[in-house]
């Protein structure tokens, strides 16, 4: 069946679709219409929404009545953290709210795709290609900006059909990153879909870059083969199963699953996290290499972006971040609430990323502990360096504890401690050989806390972190534009 059959079924056009729609007027907040149910998961529902202020559809998923979220300045302003984020594979999300009755709710772009385990056809090794490469620079993205998926599995893949079957995917949303976290629940009680989420979660250790990677190998597992990873007759025996080891490899084999995706496949689902790949970046690098399907259309959108406005300031950017030691360390982008400052960043952190180039970035308005920006900083280097953390003996055992992960804070007496361990965590180890250092990008830079200032001003000025390139963004108006700036 076409395109128009599918569109039929689900409700965009045709008669069935629309008797429901006008059976269906709920309005929330005054503003969104309900137009039809889309669907049903563990947090709540999630509707086909029209904007009454705008005119043009979304989806609004409601969370369930009892949802613990606390309506704190905090919540905001950790959900506005991800509002900022832009990529082609990862959901637009837009606005968080509450319904007359005090149910949350938020509201995303709508994206009329397939899950993708009803979208793939067995042995279409091309597309799987296509989609798994697309996913894997979407959670580049996620990570990059601090954000952890933390439940990853074919239903959170919608992939966009081609305009004929047998076409290649247009291309995929990841849908439902992070926001249970965000949206008042717990980190530690957030475990994930049953053998999709990595052992460590399921034991109940903090979500973490590793752990999405797992999901994404038993996703590409139960897209390849057809069939879950790991199956039991209760749920009881699955985590069990799941916790022994790395599935089995024979039903990728049976399927025909090229033998590099299955290696790959099986090293993203081992239970150590430190013998899963480094981090996204690397599985994307490995699906290039291994089909020509998953290379060049998803950074060919990326280089199309155009930052209305600012293509000035992202030119002058991207030159900067290129030049030698001898430049400014430091680039501060100035400008008025809503003046394009975090689209600006967000392209920079995808071209950087394009290049090769390891980038954080951080939104520091999120961050309400003292000391919360340098702590994920620091996190963030510690793994991508595999340091022994608990090795540095200049440091105290809580400031170990808490940089491995564990709840706790920086000691405020360590902070030359701290500049030395990120300046090598951060330097390239063939940096002689011209390699770029990682780029740092600090949206609402003038959110920072005085403890995670005072860091970033000891790293800037490190001898051992001359490559080490900083673009803050902040609120203000003198000069406006993209400006080096000596002071941190």
């Amino acid at each position: 069946m076409g395109a128009r059959g599918r569109h039929a079924r689900d409700g965009h056009r045709g008669r069935p679709g629309r008797r429901r729609s006008q059976a269906m007027s709920e309005r929330i907040a005054g503003r969104y219409v309900l137009l039809r149910r889309l669907g049903a998961g563990g947090m709540g529902e999630v509707f086909l929404a029209r904007d009454l202020t705008t005119g043009t559809e979304c989806a609004l998923k409601r969370l369930k009545p009892g949802s613990a979220l606390p309506a704190s300045e905090l919540t905001r302003r950790e959900f506005e953290a991800v509002t900022r984020l832009r990529h082609p594979a990862v959901v637009a999300v837009h606005e968080l709210g509450f319904s007359s009755d005090g149910v949350p709710y938020y509201t995303m772009e709508y994206v009329p795709g397939v899950p993708s385990d009803r979208a793939l056809a067995r042995g279409d090794w091309a597309a799987l290609f296509f989609v798994a490469a697309q996913v894997a620079h979407g959670l580049e993205a996620l990570h990059a900006a601090g954000v952890i998926h933390g439940d990853l599995k074919p239903s959170n893949l919608l992939v966009l059909p081609g305009a004929e079957p047998g076409d290649r995917p247009l291309g995929v949303r990841l849908l439902d990153f992070g926001l249970a976290a965000v949206l008042g629940r717990d980190e530690r009680s957030h475990r994930g879909t049953p053998g999709y989420a990595a052992p460590e979660t399921v034991r109940g250790e903090r979500p973490s870059h590793a752990s999405d990677l797992y999901g994404l190998g038993a996703t590409l597992f139960a897209l390849a083969a057809s069939r879950p990873a790991f199956e039991a007759d209760d749920l009881s025996s699955l985590l069990r199963r799941q916790q022994s080891g790395p599935p089995p490899a024979q039903p990728l084999e049976e399927a025909g699953t090229p033998a590099a995706l299955t290696q790959l496949v099986l090293r993203m689902m081992a239970p150590d996290p430190a013998h899963r790949p480094r981090d996204a970046r690397e599985v994307r690098l490995e699906l290039e290499r291994m089909h020509p399907a998953a290379r060049r259309p998803l950074a060919e959108r990326l280089r199309s972006v155009v930052v209305v406005g600012r293509e000035k300031e992202l030119a002058r950017l991207e030159h900067w971040a290129r030049a030698g030691e001898n430049r400014a360390r430091v680039m501060v982008v100035s400008g008025d609430a809503g003046a394009g400052k975090s689209a600006l960043l967000g392209e920079l952190a995808s071209r950087a990323a394009l290049d090769g180039r390891r980038v954080a970035r951080l939104a520091c308005g999120a961050f309400s502990a003292r000391g919360g920006a340098a702590l994920a900083l620091l996190r963030r280097w510690a793994a991508e360096a595999g340091a022994d953390v608990a090795a540095l003996a200049t440091l105290d055992p809580a400031t170990r504890a808490a940089i491995a992960g564990a709840d706790g804070a920086l000691a405020e007496t360590e902070l030359s401690a701290l500049a030395d361990a990120a300046a090598d965590w951060t330097r390239p180890a063939d940096a002689d050989a011209g390699a770029a250092a990682p780029l740092v990008l600090l949206d609402d830079s003038e959110g920072l806390d005085p403890f995670s200032r005072a860091f970033i001003r000891r790293l800037v000025m490190h001898p051992k972190a001359a490559t080490l390139r900083w673009v803050m963004a902040r609120r203000g108006t003198e000069g406006g534009g993209a400006h080096d700036d000596e002071a941190v």
